[in-house]
């Protein structure tokens, strides 16, 4: 199957987008490395650091587990009579 014009440029403008969006995602991690004071070298760095951030919001707001068994307390049992 040949590839047409249209099918190339698709592909292209896809791309495009990837790399737009990585780039993108890459100057939110150092902005938030800079802004939390992080002590980081390189790009990789600043996104591990943003990522652990977003990963700890997530649990905590997001309904995991622990966002919902952490601090719940049952009302009978032998602890509460």
């Amino acid at each position: 199957m040949e590839d047409t014009t249209t099918d190339r440029l698709d592909l292209i403008e896809q791309r495009a987008a990837d790399e737009f969006a990585a780039t993108t995602d890459a100057v939110d991690a150092v902005e938030h490395a800079e802004q939390a004071g992080g002590a980081v070298e390189t790009v990789e760095e600043a996104e591990a650091l943003y990522a652990a951030r977003l990963v700890t919001e997530a649990e905590a707001t997001d309904g995991t587990w622990r966002g919902e068994w952490i601090g719940d307390q049952p009302t009978t049992g032998t602890l509460h009579p």
